[in-house]
């Protein structure tokens, strides 16, 4: 009973956080929702995995968003003062930032907000199916991870920023490594997946950093 607690908070984590990530523009918001979703996918492994196995992936992603954010502290003073300006006048970040919104905000938040609804029951249309295609997996695990792959697509349609592709595809990978774990609970796949959750991150890093460093850097 205990573990199915876990297991139900982890994937509601996982749920509101990858929802919120879709939606919320400001990238300090994004970076701590990225964080707060390895913790509901740490609960989720850590019942296929042993607990050290899963604790190194959660350590790994957490490492993935500081170096995402201190990339953009790295950033010239005069870029990021300009990336808060444009995207103060988002929707999200004018919901972070308790201002008002205007009358061309609203569609775009029902736009964002019905897409991740008909992504939610797609996934939980798929989830019997694939609670039937691989053994040992629940139901609980199945929607977390089909619910980080469907909302990390949809991520990487929406947005083309280095800094929000890389989170997509770190999304995208964590909901594949929920699904992978409950079939192959082995030390080779954690090191695995530690080591590829950091090579986006830092592959990110750069991406978002090398439009700005001066030549010969």
């Amino acid at each position: 009973m205990g573990f199915e607690l876990l297991a139900l908070f982890g994937a509601l984590l996982i749920t509101f956080t990858s929802s919120l990530i879709l939606i919320f523009d400001d990238w300090r918001v994004t970076v701590g929702l990225l964080a707060l979703q390895y913790v509901g996918a740490f609960t989720l492994v850590a019942l296929e995995w042993p607990l050290a196995l899963s604790i190194s992936y959660l350590v790994a992603g957490w490492i993935a968003g500081a170096v995402l954010g201190m990339a953009m502290l790295s950033l010239p003073t005069q870029v990021r003062k300009l990336q808060d300006i444009e995207g103060s006048t988002t929707p999200s970040s004018r919901l972070v930032r308790g201002l008002r919104l205007t009358s061309t905000d609203v569609p775009n938040l029902i736009f964002i907000s019905l897409a991740i609804l008909l992504v939610a029951l797609a996934v939980f249309a798929q989830v019997p199916r694939l609670v039937t295609w691989i053994p040992g997996l629940s139901r609980i695990q199945a929607w977390a991870g089909l619910i980080l792959i469907f909302l990390a697509l949809l991520h990487l349609g929406f947005y083309s920023q280095a800094l929000r592709v890389t989170i997509g595809l770190l999304t995208l990978f964590t909901g594949f490594l929920i699904l992978y774990a409950a079939i192959n609970p082995t030390t080779l796949a954690a090191a695995l997946s530690a080591t590829i959750t950091l090579g986006l991150a830092l592959s990110g890093a750069y991406l978002s950093l090398a439009p700005h460093m001066e030549p010969g850097e």
